[in-house]
């Protein structure tokens, strides 16, 4: 027993045992001693060796992970591809994955490539967030180590990221011009101070506030006929207007509805015919009108307006031939109808 206890000594020359210290003889104790050497040499060497084994069996993946702020760190995804994979992965060897995540326009791609032995894949994600992209990557990377990682048999990719659509175009509100001017034209039926109704040109300018426009109208009708019954007698009448009109905005949106009133001055004017002295004259009246308009806008600097409106003249015109009597007398109600486009500036 005493000898089994010196021949497993092999670091020291001597070891206490029951209280007593033994010397080996030189010669045993040096051919003792280099095989006892050799032995711890070999052990320690295995043990070594063990080492690193142990740690690779349980490193089944090798990951390099390349993504900007705020994107989880490399460290990060390696504990969830650990976590995915669990302790019941079966060890084909290192699978190695490289994941790189750029960002594009509004979105996040990550671009994963893996090497199993001699099998390489690689795959490509896009994402709202780039930790949704992560999520992917450490799913798609887990998978490729244990197919049973996460109890997951596949994986989606994550959904596209749906750009919200752009409301309809409508004109500016809370955002629009203070003060813009503008000029309009377009054409003007009225029946209101001649018998017949008549057709003719608009022209306006005026000052426009987001709720507000203060307007000047003008506009001239194509010359009216009108015949005494039963003579080749009459006049020929023309019509001018000259306008003020104050509109305000009660509906906003497209199309915008404005509530208008204005005061209008009208010449009417007659040339006489089919008598030997016709003549002619000129009547100056004035007239009130109200009633609704309606704006398109066909972009930021052109809208067309649509308006109607009741007249009420204040006084009244009549129009006779010597010796023939009585051609028009002017009527005191009335209306028009207007289609303008109008350019902003």
């Amino acid at each position: 027993m005493h000898e089994s206890a010196r021949g497993s000594c092999t670091l020291v020359e001597g070891f206490v045992t029951h209280g007593r210290f033994f010397r080996f003889p030189p010669p045993p104790a040096r051919r003792v001693g280099l095989r006892a050497r050799a032995a711890a040499i070999v052990v320690s060497s295995g043990l070594l060796s063990a080492a690193p084994a142990a740690a690779q069996a349980t490193r089944s993946f090798d990951l390099s992970w390349q993504a900007p702020p705020p994107c989880p760190t490399s460290g990060e995804v390696e504990r969830e591809i650990a976590r995915l994979i669990g302790e019941g992965s079966r060890n084909r060897g290192t699978v190695r994955a490289f994941a790189e995540v750029t960002r594009t326009n509004e979105d996040w791609r990550v671009q994963i490539r893996i090497q199993d032995g001699a099998r390489t894949s690689e795959r490509t994600f896009d994402g709202a967030t780039c930790r949704a992209v992560a999520k992917v990557a450490s799913l798609i990377i887990a998978l490729a180590i244990e197919p049973n990682a996460g109890n997951a048999p596949d994986v989606a990719p994550p959904p596209p990221r749906e750009k919200p659509e752009r409301p309809p175009s409508q004109p500016p509100s809370a955002g629009e011009a203070p003060l813009r001017g503008f000029v309009a034209a377009g054409p003007i039926a009225a029946l209101r101070l001649l018998p017949n109704i008549g057709f003719g040109l608009e022209i306006a300018l005026g000052l426009r506030l987001p709720d507000l426009s203060f307007e000047l109208h003008g506009s001239a009708l194509l010359p009216e006929p009108i015949d005494v019954p039963s003579l080749a007698a009459g006049g020929r009448f023309y019509l001018g207007s000259a306008g003020a009109h104050i509109c305000a905005r009660i509906v906003r949106g497209a199309p915008e509805i404005f509530g208008c009133a204005a005061g209008i001055f009208d010449i009417v004017h007659a040339d006489g015919y089919g008598v030997t002295a016709p003549g002619s004259a000129t009547a100056l009246l004035g007239s009130a009108a109200l009633g609704p308009r309606v704006d398109f806008p066909l972009s930021d600097a052109m809208r067309l307006s649509l308006a109607v409106q009741g007249t009420h003249t204040f006084s009244e015109a009549s129009f006779r031939l010597d010796n023939v009597g009585n051609v028009h007398r002017t009527p005191r109600w009335g209306g028009s109808a207007h289609a303008h486009i109008g350019w902003f500036f």
